[in-house]
């Protein structure tokens, strides 16, 4: 297999090597790494790359999104954006540009390897939709019969140009409207009993009748085809009509040339019986008929469409030279056959059966299949009728090849599965409308979001309006649509919140459909983007957190260094007002002091006593900074061996300096109980992570536990720790108010929270969950009842 080349636009070298040997380690191929968007054109243009990763923001005066907009007006190849952080404007432009989808950085091997793939499947599909849906329109469009899709409430689904021409409309003007409203009425009315049985009994019905248009009467051959969905069922029916009226003038000069022949042939008699003397005015009349006959042997050998005459016991009277031509066999082989020796054997079958409706109808138009002789088969559609040849009935078929019509039907109904089928499996939701803002065709993704989200039963043929009923999304509706058919192609997000109190987020692109340089309808796509706002909402907070983190560190270092000097200040006047030393007492004597008076002094005013509790406070002051220089300080991640309870005790430690005096929350009022295991075995883990993931539950608990509203609740936080197998279990657990069924399963959810809009972010746990499961593969899991605590379970692997 040949591999897909790739080109890597980005200006920091790190960042560009690092994708490089990613990407060259799963076997792509880097064709180059440009650090400039005007680099980047002249390898694109020299090496033609399969896929371009390019950076948003690039130095010089052509960043990425200016880039990729030349390139796109230029080729056809997918792109993908690296991006960290850029503001709306230039999001805005990077989406005008229709992306296959962005990385962001710091880059995610996994991320970008599933979104490179995403963007070469998406970029196939595409293309084999536009091929498909080109093919399909053409071989539509450029038959010559008219051809239409009728629904099940007789709405016009699709007419090609011919159809739309010879009605005197657009085919945008018929699409959705009711079919007898254009139809003429001799038309409709007859095809209306005939299109009830084809969706009743999913059978092809044909039909060949003349019928009034305008001030002229026609032939008219329709085919009925059902089209039916993956169950079985008749959703609409394809129609394909065609005018023969040409057929059956010719069907009508050989009967009157016929006629003419017998008259000659009477007149020839009676002129033999009463005027054999006039022997001029005989060979006349031979001449005439002589001419009449050529003539009318040059009208039977040039018609279009090859010519049977056979009696009703099968045998052939005459043929003309297209049969001749077209079956393979000579004028003497041919007239020694009968239509059962050339029908194949499905249809030879029905020969006497035709002749018999023959006799009883007059005339029918039926299809069938000729072998030629060299065993090959053709289709074909047969109109027949009883005449009168030579004083006896006899059967006029004219026989129309229809191969080129059953593949064009064929590759019609190819077409249309192939686009419904690719459709259908997408995964995002699919909506192609027309020009009037209706929905043709969408996938059961669309229809069962649509179900779910607004309780609306979307139909074929009707506007939102009709099956929607929130005000305010039908005007945002039909504002969008009349952006799109104006030819606008846009992307916007939208936002909704569904029964389950589950708020999802949606990215919607709006690309109309041009046909001959008019918009003819539109598509809808939408695609769940809730993961992706959910996880730049977290990076965002994270960067957030680190700022912060960097600002406490700051200001811990420079809380230590006055910190410093007033315990050594400390430490030093107890050294020199303790009298206790021959040096001091001396110094007190110099200074003409009594030292046992002085150290007397000293004792009643309790000074050593202030000297100590200061130097303790101090001491605390430098435990609290040392916590939280530890805790703030930036982790690398690295797993090491460590006894959990030594942890958990340091984060209870950091856990007793948080209070809240306007919401009377204070933790050291927690009775805290712990029932740790002895001997437990070391685990690999990050101590400042575990310590977060600690102090996050903590807070959760203590801060349930002040809700309590009792003056006689004693607020009680449990920690056990044990061996289990292999794992190491912590359960921590609360005597709080406890957690609903319904908030329980959505408390590990990012941004999911019960409290107040500025008392937190709803990301603690949703954080906690992360760096358990994902950068310590143990598990983390809640239990509780309203009125019976919350406890926490966490497994650690040995």
């Amino acid at each position: 297999m040949t591999r897909k080349k790739i080109l890597i636009v980005e200006d920091e070298s790190i960042i560009a090597l690092n994708l490089q040997a990613i990407l060259q380690n799963k076997g792509y191929e880097i064709i180059g790494i440009a650090a400039s968007g005007k680099d980047a054109l002249r390898s694109v243009f020299t090496s033609n790359p399969d896929l371009v990763i390019a950076d948003i923001i690039l130095k010089g005066p052509m960043d990425g999104i200016a880039f990729v907009e030349k390139l796109k007006n230029e080729l056809n190849i997918p792109v993908i954006y690296i991006t960290a952080y850029s503001d709306g404007n230039t999001l805005n432009r990077a989406k005008k540009t229709k992306p296959s989808g962005y990385i962001i950085k710091p880059i995610n091997t996994e991320q970008l390897l599933t979104t490179i793939e995403i963007a070469f499947y998406k970029h196939e599909m595409e293309k084999k939709l536009s091929e498909s849906e080109n093919r399909y329109r053409s071989l539509a469009e450029a038959a010559q019969d008219a051809i239409f899709i009728i629904d099940k409430n007789d709405n016009i689904q699709y007419v090609n140009s011919y159809t739309a021409r010879q009605l005197g409309y657009e085919p945008e003007d018929l699409t959705g409207k009711k079919r007898s409203s254009f139809f003429p009425s001799d038309i409709s009315d007859k095809q209306n009993e005939f299109i009830r049985e084809v969706f009743q009994s999913g059978n092809t019905i044909n039909d060949t009748g003349m019928i009034s248009y305008g001030q002229k009467k026609i032939w008219l051959s329709t085919t009925l085809v059902p089209l039916k969905n993956n169950n079985g069922e008749v959703t609409s029916v394809l129609g394909i009509s065609r005018d023969i009226s040409n057929i059956k003038l010719i069907e009508e000069k050989l009967l009157h040339k016929n006629e003419e022949l017998e008259a000659a042939n009477e007149e020839l008699l009676a002129s033999l019986e009463e005027q054999e003397s006039t022997n001029e005015e005989l060979i006349e009349t031979q001449r005439e008929l002589i001419e009449s006959e050529k003539k009318y042997k040059a009208l039977f050998n040039n018609a279009n469409d090859a010519i049977f005459i056979h009696d009703l016991q099968g045998n052939m009277l005459e043929v003309n030279d297209i049969a001749c031509a077209r079956l393979g066999y000579s004028r003497d082989e041919l007239m020694r056959m009968s239509p059962k020796d050339f029908d194949s054997p499905e249809f030879s079958s029905q020969v006497e059966n035709r002749i018999e409706e023959l006799l009883k109808n007059g005339s029918l138009i039926f299809e069938s299949e000729h072998v030629k002789k060299d065993g090959t088969t053709i289709p074909v559609e047969i109109s027949s009728k009883i005449i009168d040849f030579n004083h006896k009935p006899a059967v006029l078929s004219l026989a129309r090849d229809r191969t080129e019509r059953k593949k064009a039907e064929k590759k019609l109904k190819t077409s249309y599965a192939n686009l419904r089928a690719l459709i259908e499996n997408m995964s995002d939701y699919a909506l192609i409308c027309d020009g009037k803002g209706r929905p043709v065709m969408y996938n059961s993704a669309y229809s069962k979001i649509m179900k779910k989200a607004f309780n609306a039963d979307v139909e074929p043929g009707l506007r939102p309006s009709k099956f929607l009923n929130d005000k305010k999304l039908i005007k945002m509706w039909e504002s969008h649509i009349k952006r799109v058919l104006k030819g606008e192609q846009f992307t916007v997000e939208y936002s909704h919140r569904f029964e389950d109190d589950d708020v999802r987020f949606f990215e919607i692109s709006f690309t109309p459909i041009l046909e001959e340089g008019k918009v003819s309808g539109f598509t809808e796509i939408a695609r769940d983007i809730t993961e992706r706002k959910k996880t730049q909402e977290i990076i965002i907070q994270t960067e957030k957190m680190i700022t912060v983190g960097s600002l406490a560190a700051g200001i811990a270092h420079e809380i230590n260094n006055p910190l410093g000097v007033i315990m050594q200040g400390i430490q030093l006047l107890q050294k020199r007002l303790s009298l206790d030393t021959k040096s001091n007492r001396n110094t007190a004597k110099k200074s003409g002091l009594d030292p046992d008076k002085t150290a007397l002094f000293l004792r009643e005013q309790k000074i050593f006593g202030y000297l100590d509790g200061m130097y303790t406070a101090g001491k605390r002051a430098a435990d609290i900074v040392a916590n939280m220089l530890q805790f703030t300080r930036k982790s690398k991640s690295r797993l090491r061996p460590e006894n959990i309870n030594p942890i958990i005790d340091k984060s209870i430690e950091i856990a007793s300096k948080d209070y809240d005096f306007k919401k009377n929350y204070d933790f050291r009022r927690i009775e805290i109980i712990k029932d740790f295991a002895e001997n437990l075995p070391e685990i690999k883990c990050s101590a400042s992570d575990m310590q977060q993931v600690f102090l996050n539950i903590f807070k959760n608990s203590a801060q349930a536990m002040s809700e309590v509203r009792d003056n006689k609740f004693q607020p009680v936080l449990s920690i056990k720790t044990v061996q289990e197998k292999e794992h190491v279990k912590i359960e921590i657990s609360d005597n709080g108010p406890g957690i609903d069924s319904k908030t329980l399963k959505h408390i590990f959810e990012p941004f999911y929270t019960t409290k107040g809009i500025g008392s937190g972010t709803g990301l603690g746990l949703s954080i906690s969950y992360y760096i358990i499961t994902n950068n310590h593969k143990g598990s983390i899991s809640a239990e509780s009842e309203p009125g019976k605590g919350t406890k926490f379970l966490i497994k650690l692997p040995l």
